[in-house]
């Protein structure tokens, strides 16, 4: 059920990336990486996800992307479930 969960969310962060006009090329790779590490978790060990640092870049996207930032939180938490 989590892995479907992180599924949805990532397809939901994809939909909204290609959506967003507003990003600057910093934050366009930052994101593209946190989608690169999770859709990798199945093929590396899964502790190489920082979860610290996916919340500090959900915090920084919070004031201007909020429904970028909101759906990195719902990732975030779905992996601390999982026990990543």
């Amino acid at each position: 059920m989590s892995q479907e969960k992180i599924a949805e969310l990532l397809k939901e962060l994809h939909s909204e990336l290609e959506k967003s006009d507003h990003l600057n090329d910093q934050e366009t790779d930052l994101l593209n990486q946190i989608l690169a590490d999770v859709n990798n978790m199945n093929s590396e060990p899964a502790t190489d996800i920082d979860l610290d640092e996916l919340e500090k870049q959900a915090v920084i996207f919070s004031e201007k992307h909020p429904v970028i930032s909101e759906t990195v939180s719902q990732i975030i938490n779905t992996l601390a479930r999982i026990g990543i």
